[in-house]
């Protein structure tokens, strides 16, 4: 984090804090101020009950890496802590936030590296949450086996019916 940067999200927190109702304690740090160990729990301990999606805090948390643009964490009320990615899609500049995954299941390093292969996908013209979104609702093979009886097994004879939906029932469902 740069210099200007560090001293910006200082001033925020501290300012952020002087104003919430919720900070209490006398800010004091030992040595050099960094972001990691004194901004952030500050921030994470006063003001992540209200900064979450759908609150009544104007914006969520979130802390954004300089390596990779729009590589971050997200963390939640309950200390949860999630990699993401912000992109902007290629075919109509909507923008998009795609989980990588949850910390410690995700290392640092190997989310930031599936952020930079999912960055170049997106520079492509790929749309990695939009394909998510299609693989979950494409058709189940419950579905597919209903369309199956619906459509093929009245061609059948009766007996043939009969034989294959005992395999549906008793084989794939």
């Amino acid at each position: 984090m740069t210099t200007r940067a560090f001293t910006l999200a200082a001033l925020v927190a501290v300012a952020t804090l002087g104003a919430c109702e919720t900070a209490k304690a006398p800010l004091v740090a030992s040595g050099p101020v960094t972001f990691t160990r004194h901004i952030a729990p500050l921030l994470q301990r006063h003001c992540q009950e209200c900064h979450r999606p759908e609150s009544v805090a104007p914006f969520p948390l979130l802390t954004y890496d300089d390596a990779v643009k729009g590589f971050g964490v997200r963390v939640t009320a309950a200390d949860g802590r999630a990699f993401i990615l912000n992109y902007r899609r290629k075919l109509d500049g909507r923008e998009r936030r795609y989980t990588i995954g949850n910390y410690p299941d995700w290392s640092t390093t190997a989310a930031r590296e599936e952020a930079k292969r999912l960055k170049r996908l997106v520079d492509g013209g790929a749309d990695p949450l939009g394909e998510q979104e299609e693989s979950r609702a494409a058709p189940t093979v419950a579905d597919l086996c209903a369309r199956f009886e619906r459509d093929y097994l009245p061609r059948k004879r009766p007996s043939t019916q009969r034989v294959y939906r005992q395999q549906i029932h008793t084989d794939i469902l």
